[in-house]
């Protein structure tokens, strides 16, 4: 629950800004550090599933022009937030694309000549907290 509020905060920076504060990103680790050492955080498993969204997203960047604020965040969630097993992270991809699909969606008509960067940290906050509730 203490994360929430941050989430909520990076997302309203990504979509006023289309950036993501690198403040935001080392006070939510913080946090979600603080949180994970509370309890049995299995700390190989999280970091096996962060380095594969971080080479996948790394991969989006070169290729696909993700921007680095969503790598960092995605690679944050991967190591400290989302749980590490397949089930939790195909969940937490089908609800991103739903919202990132969505987002999309609502936004296209209103992005006509304008800039093509989507901010991607609210579909990424929305599938975060779906995912832990």
């Amino acid at each position: 629950i203490a994360i929430f509020p941050l989430l909520l905060w990076v997302s309203v920076r990504d979509l006023r800004t289309h950036r993501i504060p690198n403040s935001g990103l080392v006070l939510l680790s913080i946090v979600a550090l603080l949180i994970s050492l509370q309890g049995s955080h299995p700390w190989g498993r999280h970091l096996i599933a962060s380095a594969i969204v971080f080479f996948i997203t790394l991969m989006g960047h070169i290729f696909l022009a993700l921007g680095m604020g969503d790598l960092k965040f995605l690679v944050i969630l991967a190591m400290l937030v989302i749980p590490a097993d397949v089930e939790s992270f195909q969940k937490f991809l089908i609800i991103f694309s739903i919202a990132a699909i969505c987002h999309l969606i609502l936004s296209a008509r209103d992005r006509a000549g304008r800039e093509r960067s989507i901010p991607l940290a609210p579909s990424i906050s929305l599938a975060t907290v779906a995912l832990l509730f």
